[in-house]
């Protein structure tokens, strides 16, 4: 975590001591130009964050709630050769900003433009709408959260790596089939994880998990193969009926006759690994 999301977490332990003063809303947006992609950095400390792909014409429209006037968003965009740099970032007014307060970003970002995204979110509410979105490269790293990350429309382009790293929270992840992901590296510390691949799958996936304390829940469609290979400490399985087990590896039924499978590698420390083959509701 940076030292801003480091300052959050400090504020967010004392925030019980002092009033809160009125809401001050800003907007703010960025024009879309002529970039072949563009690179999205986004660091947020705490509060209610919440993305989702416009229509508006615009790269990037923002509408920032607080009230404290010791919090102001920044929006930095440039060039860099054919691409562009869009960094969303927060200015803390160091030694003044105390007590409870509000903080409530709104981000869209423009469809058809293909998109590296990386987040770091502190402690945190966030809802990240990735539908339809076109992206190629994406990182969430959450600290102490709330979080969703959706996708209930086909990613256009295929995302080579899709990174998420997540400390104590409660995580879900909607929709992986659409996301066109080809390697997915998951990292759990403490906390409910549930990973749902439901979607439009065009290609075959493979995808690591790491949890330390907590429950790791996967949701997988019929109509791929899947096999998971599992690394466990005290951790507990439950692997639906659906499924073979040779030792610590399990094979769906379909998994040697399927055209798109996912591998899975999942370590785990203390916890359970749960698996359900999609057709029941998540």
């Amino acid at each position: 975590m940076t030292r801003w999301i480091t300052v959050f977490m400090l504020i967010v332990g004392t925030c019980a001591l002092a009033f809160a003063g009125r809401l001050r809303t800003t907007s703010q947006s960025v024009p879309l130009d002529d970039a072949t992609s563009v690179e999205v950095r986004v660091e947020f400390g705490a509060g209610q964050f919440d993305l989702a792909s416009s229509s508006s014409g615009q790269l990037m429209e923002g509408t920032f709630e607080t009230d404290t006037d010791d919090l102001e968003a920044l929006v930095n965009y440039r060039r860099r050769g054919a691409s562009g740099v869009l960094d969303i970032t927060t200015d803390v007014h160091e030694g003044n900003l105390s007590g409870q307060f509000k903080n409530h970003w709104t981000i869209g970002l423009a469809r058809g433009v293909p998109l590296d995204l990386e987040f770091d979110l502190g402690a945190v509410e966030a809802d990240l709408d990735l539908s339809g979105l076109s992206i190629t490269d994406l990182q969430v790293d959450v600290g102490a959260a709330d979080c969703l990350i959706l996708w209930d429309e086909p990613n256009p382009d295929v995302l080579v790596d899709l990174e998420v790293q997540s400390g104590a929270s409660s995580l879900r992840m909607e929709g992986l089939g659409n996301a066109h992901f080809e390697r997915l590296r998951f990292e759990g510390g403490l906390g409910d994880f549930e990973l749902d691949f439901s979607g439009e799958w065009t290609h075959s996936a493979e995808a690591t998990f790491e949890v330390g304390l907590g429950e790791l829940t996967l949701w997988v469609p019929e109509n791929i193969g899947v096999r998971i290979e599992t690394d466990k400490a005290l951790a507990s399985v439950n692997v639906d009926r659906n499924f073979d087990r040779h030792g610590d590896v399990y094979e769906s039924e379909n998994y040697h006759q399927a055209e798109i499978t996912l591998d899975c590698t999942v370590e785990l420390g203390m916890g359970s690994l749960v698996v359900k083959t999609l057709g029941q509701t998540p």
